[in-house]
């Protein structure tokens, strides 16, 4: 059982990953819990904000592509359930074989703004790119 972990920024996804190799843990079991930015950002030696600084959103989603399918080859591989969370902006296919958790906040169709993450849409105020995304 492998599965990917998508929402919208803020939805606690980062979250519950951090928790989610703890519940199996719990449980007597193994499982892998990896973040598609924080393995880009490990991947390209920068951060991903550095990314879409130098980059852009077309340079960024290519580290995106490239880092997905090599996590996903790693996981076909693997005798544990992995979990893998997705960027807000991601647009990939889910694998075959692969379970998608979606996870949501009441509050996500309010949108919320974050200055902390690095902007997609440069050419709308935060709060529309949001409700865009």
């Amino acid at each position: 059982m492998n599965t990917i972990v998508v929402g919208h920024r803020g939805a606690g996804k980062t979250s519950f990953m951090r928790r989610v190799e703890g519940y199996f843990r719990s449980a007597g079991r193994r499982a892998r819990a990896v973040d598609l930015d924080e393995f880009i950002a490990a991947e390209a030696d920068r951060g991903v904000s550095r990314i879409f600084s130098t980059e852009g959103e077309a340079g960024f989603r290519a580290w995106e592509r490239r880092c997905f399918a090599k996590l996903v080859a790693q996981a076909g591989k693997s005798s544990v359930p992995w979990f893998l969370s997705v960027g807000a902006g991601w647009a990939g296919p889910v694998p075959k074989g692969w379970d998608c958790l979606w996870i949501r906040r009441p509050t996500d169709p309010d949108g919320r703004v974050f200055l902390d993450r690095p902007r997609l849409d440069l050419g709308l105020d935060p709060l529309q790119e949001y409700l865009g995304r």
